[in-house]
């Protein structure tokens, strides 16, 4: 992937030239697959979690994918004209956004190449080749000035075998093949990438534990015991909501569930908290961050012996 990706692009004095690899000029990614209307339903479908119907994918995604990616990542209020009802228009937010933002910034040698560029992003993110991590799909052709990675700050800790380590350690340290823990088993680190400096939330929880992350950062959260589970950005949590949360260990059982907000040592708390990034961090710094989060994903980006994803974790 990296071989062919560093051959596919090309930089030269008069700007960034892309040859096809997966495309056909005059032809559109999209009519090169088959699509089917399906109803997407997250729970019970008597009484479901979530439901959006007529929803448009390409035939040979699952019915699995399709729920995920129509709760998580289509955009708009559900119900509203706004929201999003096709993997098309999924699609050609992010690829049509970011080939905008490389034509204004006169980034191709011509508009043929930037042509290229856009159907050939728009034919890998169709046929799952590659994919951004979760914030680039949240924000980017959403937000005015999208954060497109979402990532933890220096000091919070990853479970490793060896005990808990800060990931800016393991980020300094370029600790490449170093195995980690998640709510699966073990991964291993292979890649790491500095985001720069970005706002962080504190989400503090009744029993006197906080969770730090950047604002767009995804968890698991309910509304009440018994619902199921939904994916909300950590600035979409609400004082009294539940979050699941993974011991950390290889394996676990259920998530244990802690209520966000609330009471914590006889004090009362706001239940967020928004620290302000450092002062001192440039446009230019918070640029590449974002750029970097795009390629490196969140923070890390593991990789698995077994299951569906033996390459790289979107997030």
């Amino acid at each position: 992937m990296a071989e062919s990706a560093a051959n596919a692009v090309n930089v030269s004095e008069g700007g960034l030239t892309c040859p096809r690899r997966f495309t056909t000029a005059g032809v559109h990614p999209f009519d090169e697959v088959e699509w089917e209307l399906r109803d997407a339903v997250i729970g019970d479908p008597e009484s479901p979690a979530f439901e959006q119907r007529g929803v448009e994918f390409p035939k040979s995604w699952s019915q699995n994918a399709t729920n995920i990616v129509a709760q998580k990542y289509f955009r708009g209020r559900i119900g509203s004209p706004e929201r999003e009802r096709s993997v098309k228009q999924m699609v050609s937010r992010v690829a049509g956004t970011i080939a905008a933002w490389g034509r204004d910034g006169d980034y191709f040698a011509s508009a043929e190449d930037a042509d290229a560029f856009e159907a050939e992003l728009t034919h890998i993110l169709l046929h799952q080749k590659a994919a951004f991590n979760s914030p680039v799909w949240f924000n980017v052709g959403f937000e005015e000035h999208p954060q497109c990675s979402a990532c933890q700050p220096y000091g919070a800790l990853i479970s490793t075998p060896e005990g808990m380590v800060p990931i800016g350690q393991l980020v300094e340290g370029e600790e490449i093949g170093r195995e980690v823990y998640d709510a699966g088993g073990t991964t291993r680190i292979v890649a790491v990438k500095a985001n720069g400096a970005k706002p962080v939330m504190r989400v503090r929880m009744r029993n006197g534990i906080y969770v730090e992350a950047t604002p767009d950062h995804v968890v698991k959260a309910v509304d009440r015991r018994g619902e199921a589970p939904r994916w909300l950005r950590v600035d979409e949590l609400e004082v009294g909501m539940r979050m699941h949360l993974h011991p950390h260990r290889a394996r676990v059982g259920e998530p244990a569930l802690v209520t966000a907000g609330g009471p914590t040592d006889g004090h009362d708390l706001d239940g967020v908290d928004c620290l302000e990034a450092m002062a001192e961090s440039t446009r230019v710094e918070r640029a590449e961050a974002a750029l970097a989060g795009w390629l490196q994903a969140d923070g890390f980006v593991g990789q698995y012996e077994t299951g569906t994803n033996r390459s790289l974790t979107v997030e």
